[in-house]
């Protein structure tokens, strides 16, 4: 935590930014407004805001709650942050592919995915979408 007076390192920075990066992109893809976050966690829309941006830093046990709140493992947090070395961890779960929380309709498809109740009709539907992938050629425009 940084003390009063005190400039957080760049690293520190970096870290926070990219925690809160990934934080506003899971809660977003899951279709949460930042107050329901907050409510779930007993903080204030205004302290979810302020770890989105970087701002506020996670304590451990915060990061935790998050990881549980939002359905993922804490690691998913760590996932694609640069070391200090420069170089960047391996994505194992994308927040979407490419990384890009921006496509409209794979937040939607993403989300009504979520909605479907019923586990053999949401295990078909995986599988019809699958399948329409694997017949499409790579790298072809649609």
């Amino acid at each position: 935590m940084r003390g009063k007076g005190r400039r957080a390192s760049k690293s520190s920075i970096m870290v926070n930014s990219h925690l809160g990066q990934r934080l506003r992109g899971r809660r977003v893809l899951l279709g949460l407004s930042q107050a329901q976050l907050a409510k779930n966690l007993g903080v204030t829309f205004q302290q979810i805001q302020k770890y989105e941006n970087g701002g506020s830093q996670l304590t451990p046990e915060r990061l935790h709650r998050l990881a549980i709140s939002l359905g993922v493992d804490i690691d998913f947090f760590f996932e694609g942050l640069p070391d200090l070395r420069g170089a960047s961890t391996a994505s194992k779960t994308a927040l979407l592919p490419d990384g890009q929380a921006q496509d409209a309709q794979i937040l939607a498809l993403v989300r009504s995915y979520g909605r479907i109740a019923d586990d053999a009709k949401r295990r078909s539907f995986l599988h019809l979408v699958q399948s329409v992938s694997n017949s499409e050629p790579h790298g072809s425009a649609t």
